[in-house]
């Protein structure tokens, strides 16, 4: 029995993957149509979430799409490329709901008590919604329709929930205003986000190598980032000692600085002699990401 424990242990050594942290890296996604042609953008939300007319829908409906620009003009403006417009404009963004369902389910049950006054027992309700959302992006030009979106919505007030107290449809809608804003602005905009990537530590039992690997990825979080420092130390532990943990974390370092191609010659050849370690096939189909994100700004800034 103690045989068999010791070489499930060893087993499971063997299996684990040598991860030893997550560096976080900000890239851009390009955004979905090319509109570099295009200085001004305006938006003309038609935001139809219930199936209501009147004062009191207009207003809600106004007020909603108010939101949604707010939201939208985040997104846009970061990189100052584009000048947000409530009138003329070279594009405009049209945001309609196709489809729009609200459904109550639940139940209220109420007893009596010893003075006989009515009292709730259990009141628990849930109000769904459900939609589909189109986003329509014109060249104001001609009117010519340069991309049309979908996008199902779904929205929830959960249990427990007294029926009286249940979100309205409007209140559940706003809620995920931002979340449809930046759903469009990858339509339009070149949206920053993080890229998490997997640094490895040494197997090493060098306690010189240890030290300047931990102190390597200590410059990959935090305030006082130094990606150049960190890819210095790796590359240096690299050439000297072949050590592998050292050179996957040094390739990553090329990466960061779009050094594509020795990046991933590194890469591969740590996958050729390790073709099980999944960190290296992740690594390998992040380089090809970036590399085709960064071919696009390339192309559309020439």
């Amino acid at each position: 029995m103690k045989k068999k424990l010791i070489s499930l242990i060893m087993v499971a050594a063997l299996i684990l993957p040598m991860f030893a942290a997550t560096a976080v890296f900000q890239r851009k996604r390009p955004a979905k149509l090319d509109l570099t042609f295009a200085n001004s953008i305006a938006f003309y939300p038609v935001i139809t979430y219930a199936p209501k007319k009147g004062e009191t829908f207009d207003k809600e409906q106004n007020d909603l799409g108010k939101k949604f620009i707010s939201a939208l003009s985040d997104y846009g403006t970061k990189d100052g490329k584009f000048v947000i417009l409530n009138g003329k404009s070279d594009i405009a963004i049209q945001v309609s709901f196709k489809s729009f369902d609200v459904k109550d389910s639940g139940v209220t049950i109420e007893s009596k008590d010893s003075a006989g006054n009515t009292v709730t027992v259990k009141d628990e309700w849930t109000r769904q919604i459900s939609a589909l959302m189109e986003v329509m992006v014109l060249k104001t030009e001609d009117n010519s329709v340069l991309a049309t979106e979908e996008y199902k919505f779904f929205g929830v007030n959960s249990n427990p929930t007294p029926k009286a107290m249940l979100m309205s449809p409007e209140k559940i809608v706003e809620d995920q205003i931002s979340s449809f804003a930046y759903q469009i602005s990858e339509i339009i905009f070149d949206t920053p986000y993080n890229q998490a990537v997997t640094i490895l530590d040494t197997k090493s039992k060098d306690k010189a190598i240890k030290e300047k690997m931990k102190s390597a990825k200590k410059m990959l979080s935090g305030k006082n980032l130094d990606y150049a420092a960190a890819e210095e130390i790796y590359k240096e532990i690299y050439e000297s000692t072949d050590d592998i943990a050292a050179g996957y974390n040094y390739a990553i370092m090329l990466q960061v600085r779009k050094d594509f191609d020795n990046a991933e010659a590194l890469i591969k050849k740590f996958a050729e002699q390790d073709p099980k370690n999944k960190a290296f096939k992740r690594a390998l189909e992040d380089i090809e990401k970036d590399r085709a994100e960064t071919e696009i700004f390339k192309s559309r800034n020439q």
